[in-house]
C-alpha cells in the first residue's frame, strides 16, 4: 500500500476501534475505507471531510444514527451499513447522487424513506433481515436498479408483476424468508426459494401462480440444484496474484451471501488425492474460469495442453463464462486466449500497476462475476 498517510485505500476492520485515527482524516487522497466490525455507535464525524471518498465499509458496528453530514460525502459510490443498529435513514443520505450501492441488510429499519427515489444510480439495494411490514413501493423508482435483496422481513405478498413493469433492469431478486408460511398465499414459493427468485422464474407469468404446483415445485428444484462454481486456473509462480483474486471472492460472497457461489483451485486438492482427476472434474463442472495470463501461464504445458483445450471445449458444448487477467507482458495476444475479452488490457498488466489501479481490475472483475451469476442464463 506504500506510504499510509498517502494510501487510496486503508482497511482497518476488526481493530476493536472507537475513533477514527488521525492519519485517515488527514489523507485527502483516500477513496476507500473499510471499518467494519469495530465497536462505533454513530457514523463518526470525521469522516465527514473525507471528500474523494468512493467506498465506505462500517458494516458490523453498532451505529444507530448517521449524522446529516454525509451528504458531504458527494463522490460515494458504495455504502456498506449491514449489520448495525439502524432503525431509519436521514434525508441526507439521499443527497449522495453518485450511489451505485447501499447495503442495509441486518439493521432495524421498519419503512423506507420516500426520498430514496432521488437515488437513480442505485444498482445494488440490500434489505434483509429488517422490519420492513410492507413492501417497499418506493424503490419501483430506481429505475437502474439491478440485483434486490428483501429476505426475512415481516411482509408476506410482493407485487411480482410490477417489479417486471417497473424495475427493467432487475437481474436478482432475494426474497427467501423462512419464519414466512401462509398455505394460501399465492405469492409463498418466493418467500421458500434460496437464492434469486428471478433467475429461472418469469415475474408476469408467475404473479398469479398456485401454490405447490408440480410446475412452481421443479422450479424451486432447478435453482436449489443450481450450484454455480469458479475454477482459477494460474501458475504456481503467479501465486500471489491467485491469493489477490481469492480475497476479492471472499469478499463478494462476505457482502453478497446469497450469491451462493463456490471457487477452486489445485491448492484445494488434499493430499493422497488423485490430482489429475480432481482438476479435471473441477474444469468440466465449473461456471466461470478464471485464468492468470503470464509467461509462467502460458509457458505451462499442463495448463495449455489440458487445462485450457478443456474450458475451450467446454465452452462449445455446456458453455462457461472465461475470464483472463493478464498479469504480466506476455504473448496473450498471440495465443488461443486472445479471442475473449481480458478484464484488463494486455498493455496494463496487473504487475505493472499501482495498488489502487489493481484494485480496479479486481473490482471489475467482482462486478463481472456478480452480473454472470445473477442474470437468467439458462433462459
Amino acid at each position: 500500500m506504500g506510504n499510509i498517510k498517502c494510501a487510496s485505500k486503508i482497511d482497518l476492520s476488526n481493530q476493536n476501534l472507537k475513533e477514527i485515527p488521525k492519519y485517515v482524516i488527514t489523507n485527502r487522497n483516500l477513496k476507500e475505507l473499510n471499518i467494519s466490525g469495530n465497536n462505533f455507535t454513530e457514523l463518526p464525524k470525521e469522516l465527514f471531510s473525507l471528500r474523494h471518498l468512493k467506498k465506505l465499509d462500517i458494516s458490523n458496528n453498532k451505529i444507530s444514527t448517521i449524522y446529516a453530514d454525509i451528504a458531504k460525502l458527494q463522490k460515494l459510490e458504495v455504502l456498506n451499513l449491514n449489520k448495525n443498529l439502524l432503525k431509519a435513514l436521514p434525508n441526507q443520505l439521499f443527497i449522495l447522487k453518485k450511489l451505485t450501492k447501499l447495503l442495509l441488510n441486518g439493521n432495524q429499519i421498519g419503512q423506507i424513506n420516500t426520498n430514496i427515489d432521488s437515488l437513480q444510480e442505485l444498482r445494488y439495494l440490500a434489505l434483509s433481515n429488517n422490519y420492513l411490514i410492507e413492501f417497499p413501493k418506493e424503490i419501483l423508482k430506481l429505475k437502474k436498479l439491478e440485483r434486490l435483496w428483501l429476505n426475512n422481513n415481516k411482509f408476506h405478498t410482493i407485487p411480482l408483476k410490477d417489479l417486471k413493469d417497473e424495475l427493467p433492469n432487475l437481474k436478482g431478486l432475494y426474497t427467501f424468508s423462512a419464519q414466512i408460511y401462509d398455505k394460501n398465499n399465492p405469492n409463498q414459493f418466493i418467500f421458500d426459494i434460496r437464492g434469486n427468485v428471478k433467475r429461472s422464474i418469469d415475474l408476469h407469468a408467475y404473479e398469479n401462480a398456485k401454490p405447490n404446483t408440480k410446475l412452481i415445485q421443479s422450479e424451486v428444484q432447478k435453482i436449489h440444484k443450481m450450484k454455480n462454481s469458479i475454477f482459477i486456473s494460474y501458475s504456481h509462480k503467479d501465486l500471489k496474484y491467485k491469493e489477490e483474486v481469492e480475497t476479492s471472492l471472499k469478499s463478494l460472497r462476505n457482502v453478497f451471501p446469497d450469491l451462493e457461489f463456490n471457487y477452486w483451485s489445485d491448492t484445494q486438492i488434499k493430499p493422497g488425492s488423485n490430482w489429475f482427476e480432481e482438476i479435471e472434474n473441477k474444469l468440466v463442472n465449473c461456471d466461470i474460469a478464471i485464468m492468470l495470463v503470464s509467461r509462467n501461464f502460458l509457458a505451462s504445458d499442463f495448463i495449455m495442453k489440458k487445462e485450457v483445450p478443456a474450458l475451450l471445449e467446454k465452452l462449445k458444448t455446456n458453455g462457461v463464462l472465461l475470464l483472463s487477467i493478464v498479469i504480466g507482458k506476455c504473448l496473450f495476444e498471440k495465443s488461443q486466449l486472445r479471442d475473449f475479452q481480458a478484464v484488463n488490457s494486455p498493455n496494463t498488466p496487473l504487475n505493472s500497476l499501482k495498488d489502487y489501479e489493481v484494485d480496479i481490475i479486481l473490482s471489475k472483475l467482482e462486478e463481472t462475476i456478480t452480473d454472470y451469476f445473477n442474470t437468467e442464463k439458462n433462459n
